[in-house]
């Protein structure tokens, strides 16, 4: 998996050379710009004229062109990511507690903060999200929850609940992906108790107070007394806890990859100029136009044709097909991939211990 919004800014590894026909040469400096030194028309049949040419509406601008060819771009990175990456990206998902709870008993609520500290091994590549909270509580009320990175003093994410039922679920759909500066931080998930009016269930019913284990997590029960809601807490006055605190959230852990993308960027060039180019000659192929510049008539057709999937024995003539060369292009980035991750994703799980 990888976010598909911060790959895109990856967008500008290759660029397009500005044609020397006067009437052509409307690329803006965007489109000029290639950071790996690759250009899409280094392919005679991917013209910017051809493809200029090829457009289903003849008079669009120079303006609308040039967003037209951006977006290309990003559709080619995308797909040519989507085919690098096509293994399974998930590996667990778990609430924190899974059996059940006699809802009779309630706990009291120290001043302060109460919650959860949720600990990430060093495997790289590895993100979390915190799906939902299956919440149970006595009484009625509100309470915040919040969540905290120990690499940063402000609240990154929080959601006012109103409490009216004993088990009640709230969506949060909270992710911490490993591309964000936050992603090495330890995780303080939970509420502050000023003001909190509702009371939440002990989990001392027989195996209730048994958490999952959930791969590449390590999460323990906190409270830190007297904390104030604001900035991060003194790290330090952090106290192990028994108490659940009415929270029982539900953990997604999935492989990210948008990191290794995006500082490996110069790995997928060749693929992506490709993959722009496949998409340059598919336009001339689809048009509903026909002229001189864009397709001369069935020679042209065919040269395209020949391009995109290459010739077979009987011809005479044998050439790889732009598809098949982006298939072998896609394997050798993949044998890639396989010796960083090596190094992005080293074996054992880190275990951890609190000593208060």
């Amino acid at each position: 998996m990888f976010d598909r919004s911060k790959i895109s800014a990856i967008s500008g590894i290759v660029g397009w050379q500005q044609p020397y026909n006067p009437d052509y040469a409307i690329l803006d400096a965007t489109n000029l710009a290639s950071v790996s030194g690759r250009f899409v028309n280094e392919n005679e049949l991917a013209k910017v004229e051809y493809i200029k040419d090829s457009q289903d509406y003849a008079g669009i601008s120079a303006a609308n062109f040039n967003d037209k060819l951006v977006k290309l771009q990003e559709t080619a990175i995308l797909d040519v990511m989507d085919k690098v990456f096509n293994q399974p990206d998930f590996i667990d998902r778990q609430v924190l507690y899974r059996f059940a709870n006699n809802k009779i008993n309630t706990d009291s609520l120290p001043v302060g903060f109460v919650g959860y500290e949720i600990k990430k091994d060093n495997t790289k590549n590895v993100a979390i999200e915190i799906k939902r909270d299956l919440l149970e509580f006595s009484g009625a009320g509100n309470i915040t929850l919040v969540l905290y990175n120990s690499n940063k003093k402000a609240i990154i994410e929080s959601q006012l609940v109103t409490i009216s039922s004993d088990l009640q679920e709230i969506e949060l759909n909270w992710r911490l992906d490993n591309e964000s500066p936050l992603y090495m931080g330890d995780l303080y998930y939970g509420y502050f108790t000023q003001g909190v009016s509702v009371l939440p269930f002990k989990r001392d019913y027989e195996g209730a107070d048994v958490q999952s284990a959930i791969t590449h997590l390590c999460i323990q029960n906190i409270q830190v007394p007297d904390a104030t809601s604001g900035d991060l807490f003194d790290l330090t006055l952090i106290e192990s806890a028994e108490e659940s605190w009415g929270l029982n959230p539900d953990f997604t852990v999935f492989y990210d990859y948008t990191d290794l993308i995006l500082q490996n960027e110069f790995l997928f060039g060749k693929a992506i100029q490709m993959q722009c180019q496949i998409q340059a000659l598919t336009i001339g192929m689809a048009s509903l136009r026909t002229n001189r510049n864009e397709r001369e008539g069935d020679t042209m057709m065919n040269r395209i044709l020949v391009e995109l999937e290459g010739t077979t024995e009987g011809t005479g003539i044998k050439k790889v097909g732009l598809g098949d060369k982006l298939t072998g292009e896609i394997n050798r980035i993949r044998k890639e991939i396989d010796r960083l991750q090596r190094g992005y994703f080293p074996k054992g799980i880190l275990s951890i211990t609190r000593t208060r």
